[in-house]
């Protein structure tokens, strides 16, 4: 999977924009609503994007698959490394969905006022 291919499916997701909040190198996809990444794209010699993931799931994904690591710089606990160019692009897709869903917010808040449930 290339890096453009990772962008596409990151920012098809609803609300969801790109950001370099650290520098030029390092590129966050987020939620617009509550500004949270939910991706974290980076080239540490090799292309890496940092996931949130159920600690469950994590753990597992990690056991079974060489590709999928402990976090670089992020909780280990919630949040997984994945080598793009040797990933499972359908399996990548999948993990930027339950990543999005993990930070997207619960209820859309418009000033004081608490509308419908977001989900």
């Amino acid at each position: 999977m290339t890096r453009q291919q990772f962008i596409d499916i990151g920012i098809q997701l609803d609300f969801s924009y790109l950001d370099y909040p650290f520098d030029d190198e390092i590129l966050a996809i987020r939620h617009k609503y509550n500004n949270k990444i939910f991706a974290l794209i980076f080239d540490n010699r090799e292309l890496f994007v940092n996931l949130k993931v159920n600690p469950l799931e994590g753990e597992l994904l990690r056991q079974n698959f060489e590709y999928i690591k402990p976090a670089y710089h992020m909780n280990k606990k919630h949040w997984v490394s994945v080598q793009l160019l040797c990933a499972d692009v359908e399996l990548v897709g999948k993990m930027v969905k339950q990543s999005y869903n993990l930070v997207k917010p619960k209820r859309l808040v418009v000033g004081n006022v608490k509308q419908q449930t977001y989900r």
